[in-house]
């Protein structure tokens, strides 16, 4: 059953190594779900490269753990373009109470990224 269906990240990230997370607002509404989907749009982007996303979780909000060993996504950026990737967390593990969203732009760029975030129940 589908729990969630929202736009959780919409802004301009500037620069290489750059990491920004979903607001705290979103943790609650991110960690209901056992299943999460991910779509991932950039453009405006000023040079090629690559952004990554991960999933961190925390019992508290304050300690925070990557959920999965390996990023949920890594999606191509193209100067230029626009370009998009789909992901997921498949729900194997169970999540703790709270789930954020780890964004890293891995190089010398600037781009618009949107994350848009679909969430079901086993």
């Amino acid at each position: 059953m589908k729990r969630l269906a929202t736009l959780v990240f919409d802004e301009v990230i500037h620069g290489a190594g750059s990491i920004v997370y979903t607001s705290a607002k979103l943790e609650d509404l991110l960690g209901a779900p056992d299943k999460l989907s991910f779509h991932v749009i950039c453009d405006n982007v000023t040079t090629s490269g690559t952004l990554s996303l991960r999933l961190e979780q925390s019992s508290d909000r304050r300690n925070w753990l990557a959920k999965n060993s390996v990023d949920e996504l890594t999606c191509a950026t193209t100067q230029g373009s626009t370009t998009q990737a789909y992901g997921n967390d498949d729900g194997v593990k169970a999540n703790l109470a709270f789930i954020r969203v780890k964004l890293t732009l891995n190089t010398s760029t600037i781009a618009h990224v949107r994350v848009y975030v679909t969430g079901r129940d086993n």
